[in-house]
């Protein structure tokens, strides 16, 4: 249900996660709205956080500038949550390589969700 929302929220909402300290949201035809702080911010990994080509997860580089915002806003004070969809068709279990990566990265995170 969560994959759902999220996905219908990126498809009618304009949004700018590395806007200058507040995330900013914008339904179409509104005026937009800057959302208090602290908040949990959800962060997709694969071509959002990193560039990965298909599946091949072990070659896969950083976005540094987003890292650093991401950063930024984990310092803040603001839960960050990584949302990735590896392993949900091969069923394989990428979580520990995941938080691994992302550790190696440099990447501040509360919580991983893989698959």
């Amino acid at each position: 249900m969560t994959r759902i929302l999220f996905f219908i929220f990126f498809i009618f909402y304009r949004y700018d996660f590395f806007a200058d300290d507040r995330l900013i949201i914008q339904a179409p035809m509104t005026k937009p709205v800057l959302l208090p702080t602290p908040r949990a911010l959800l962060f997709d990994l694969d071509g959002t956080l990193c560039h990965t080509d298909g599946n091949n997860y072990n070659d896969s580089t950083p976005k540094k500038k987003r890292i650093e915002r991401v950063n930024e806003l984990y310092e803040e004070g603001n839960t960050i949550i990584i949302d990735t969809a590896r392993g949900s068709i091969s069923g394989k279990n990428y979580f520990f390589f995941t938080v691994n990566q992302l550790k190696s990265w440099g990447v501040k995170f509360h919580t991983v969700r893989t698959g």
